[in-house]
This record gives structure tokens, sequence and C-alpha cells, in this order.
């Protein structure tokens, strides 16, 4: 969020304007929750860490009581942070740990199954040690998966058709789908291409003017751009392939939101790569309300100069389907969850209104 802040903030976002000391506040508290939740090794909390909460501001007197936390609140978080330096620096500096994973300080299995408990006690408001020790044992040999002793279906014919294990395995390993005749249609029409001389392989990637002021849209399909390399190379194995979707390039001048969100482990995709799928995303945008628009999209960049810069001739149709498939899907999924919210908030809004009205 701090970092969207600053982004627009660059961009020039009237909203926004001065609001760098809200940025440097919501930095602040989103790094102190993110020690709290470490869950993978590179994340491990590898030394303390003394800051306060502004509470040594209001001691002082720079701020009053009531723009401080509530005492409640404050004493929580008191607790919660002392409690977790203190038992870093135990497992740090005592027990030898390399680092410390605080996402897994964590009481609700523990509360979970004392819940459990006191669920199977009934209505007991005084369990006793002998109750929670017999209940311990009757819960670690009872089943859950209980079958049900009755139902309310009953089998009227014999003969009955069933599905059998080969039926399964022909449904999944059924190949005629409609995505699938959708992806080999768009085979289809970029081997045409080829055919017909209209799209070559290069090797030469186009010079990119770093002096130029890029737009916020161009930023944000550079970041999606590097998201779609990284999947994209999950499945690559040409090393001609791979070396060309690793070219990318970090003085981008559409790099500044991958440059603020980045902490080593965001891709920055190759120039032709971005280029193609901006021409992508600008007939997605032209045909993203139509009823068909995969077919529309797909049907406006291959007979308007198609042009999908890629050095390795003998899997560009390949990965050029694979590119422009991955990215419609995503752009449909993110465009159909916003129009989605857009009919929540108005059917929200009726029923408001409903209320107001007799039937």
């Amino acid at each position: 969020m701090a970092n969207a802040i600053r982004f627009y903030e660059s961009k020039g976002c009237l909203m926004l304007k001065n609001a760098g000391e809200t940025a440097n506040f919501v930095e602040f508290w989103n790094n102190l929750f993110d020690n709290f939740n470490r869950n993978l090794p590179w994340q491990g909390l590898k030394s303390s860490n003394d800051e306060g909460f502004q509470e040594d501001q209001m001691i002082d007197g720079s701020i009053g009581s009531e723009e401080f936390l509530t005492k409640q609140t404050a004493q929580g978080l008191r607790v919660t942070i002392t409690s977790t330096i203190d038992l870093s620096k135990y497992l740090l500096e005592t027990c030898g740990y390399d680092y410390v994973l605080t996402g897994k300080m964590c009481q609700d299995p523990l509360e979970k199954f004392f819940g459990i408990i006191r669920q199977s006690c009934g209505p007991n408001d005084h369990p006793t040690t002998p109750t929670f020790l017999h209940l311990y044992k009757i819960l670690s040999v009872y089943s859950v998966l209980k079958p049900p002793k009755h139902g309310n279906c009953t089998v009227t014919t014999m003969d009955a058709p069933k599905i059998s294990l080969s039926d399964l395995k022909e449904i999944f390993h059924n190949k005629s789908s409609q995505r699938t005749e959708k992806i080999n249609q768009l085979k289809l029409k970029l081997d045409q291409l080829i055919e017909d001389g209209l799209w070559e392989p290069c090797d030469v990637l186009p010079q990119v003017d770093n002096s130029i002021e890029n737009s916020t849209r161009d930023c944000l399909i550079y970041y999606i751009c590097g998201y779609v390399t990284k999947q994209i190379l999950k499945k690559q194995k040409c090393n001609e392939c791979i070396s060309y979707f690793k070219k990318g390039n970090a003085d981008h001048p559409c790099a500044q939101l991958i440059n603020l969100k980045t902490k080593g482990k965001l891709m920055y995709p190759n120039t032709a790569l971005f280029e193609f799928l901006n021409i992508v995303e600008h007939s997605f945008a032209k045909h993203c309300n139509d009823f068909y628009v995969f077919e529309n999209v797909i049907n406006d960049i291959t007979q308007n100069n198609f042009n999908f810069k890629f050095s390795c001739y003998f899997h560009k149709v390949e990965v050029a389907s694979e590119v422009i498939v991955y990215y419609l899907q995503m752009r449909m999924r993110q465009y159909t969850y916003q129009e989605n919210l857009k009919f929540q908030k108005v059917a929200r809004e009726k029923k408001k209104i409903a209320k107001l009205y007799n039937s």
C-alpha cells in the first residue's frame, strides 16, 4: 500500500498530494505485522527489532493520548512485541537457531484443541482433570468419519449404469474440449502468418528511449509482464527460450512499479514481450465487453500487423500461443472479478433503497 501511494503520488495524482507521511505510517505498521508473519526461511527473523510504536512520543508529550492507541490495544501490542523479541533472542542466541519464523508462533491450534474438548463435554460448565483425560483418550481413538446409518436415497434398479474407472480416465484425458480447440485455432493462425511471411523470428531487440515518461498503464502492464514471464519460464526447457525471457531491463522507464515493490524476487520482462502484450492489452480493452472476447482479440492481433519478436525459431508458435492464452485468461478473470464487485455494490444499494418502500 505504501509503495502504491508513493507510485501514484509520483505520477501526479491530486488525491494523493503530500501523502508521504501517510505512506511512511502505512509502511511502518505493514513492516511491523510482517515481522509477526514470517513463514518462509528467507523471511526468517535474524536480528531483533527494538523499534517501538510511537509510545515514547506520547510519554514525552509530542502527541496526545487521543492520538495514540487505546490502553487495551497498546497493552496487547506491548505484550506481543516484548514476548516475541524475548523468545526470538532466546532461540537465536541461546539455542543457536539460524533464523526464527515468527509466523509459526501461533496458539490457534491449541485453542482449537481445547475447543473440541469443551464441545465434547456437552453442557458441563465445570470440567475436571479426569474428564479432560477421559475425553482425550476417547478422541485419540475415535474416528470422525463415521458412515451414516440411514439415508434418504434408495436404489430402485439394480442394472443402472455406473461410472467405471476407464470412463473417468477417458473424461480426463479427452483433449477435444472447447478450450483446446481455440488454442489449436490460434496455433493454426500463427502458422499461417509464418507461411505468408508476415511473421519472422527476430534476434535483435528494439531500442527503448529511456527519456520518455511512461504512463501508469504502461507501468502496470510491465509489472504484469514480469508475472507472465515467471509463469511461462516454469514450463520452458529450451535454453534459447529461457535466455529470451530472462533478458529483462531494470532501467526500463516502465519498471518504476517493479523497482518499488521488488525485494529481489520479482522479474523484469523482455522489452519485446512487453511491447507485444501492450498490443494485446489494447485489443482486450476494445473487446472486453464482447461475448466472444477470446476470438475477437485473437482475430484483432493476428490481422493487424502481428509482430511478436521472438528469437527461437523452433518454439515461437508454442510460446506465442501460450503467452497469449495465459495473458487473456488472467485478464478475463481480473475483469470479471472487478465487474462482479460493481454488481455487488449496485445490489447492496438496491437492497437499501428497497427497505424504504412497502411491498
